[in-house]
């Protein structure tokens, strides 16, 4: 029942929802006077992350429950667009970004 309710509620999120959520809050960064690398730090250390544990967008076969319970909150970051093209998009949209 929580993984449908979950599903249910993820899906009301488009790829877009989340690049404009992005491009907002990178924003807000620049008008409290942070620089666009600070702008880009969270996005950056979540790639970082992902890369370390070797999340992919490839969903896996889970073997026990426990790695079930884990796929799921993989899968909430696997419904989002690709951190590297989130990054990338900041990037694009920002003269000041590296």
């Amino acid at each position: 029942v929580v993984q449908h309710a979950y599903h249910l509620i993820a899906l009301g999120y488009a790829e877009e929802d989340e690049f404009e959520a992005d491009a907002w809050g990178y924003r807000v960064m620049q008008q409290l006077d942070h620089t666009p690398e600070d702008g880009l730090a969270f996005h950056r250390r979540m790639l970082a992350y992902e890369r370390e544990q070797g999340i992919s967008d490839e969903p896996q076969e889970p073997a026990t429950a426990l790695d079930a319970g884990v796929q799921e909150i993989e899968n909430h970051f696997r419904s989002h667009p690709p951190m590297a093209e989130r990054i990338r998009r900041l990037e694009k949209g920002s003269p000041d970004a590296d």
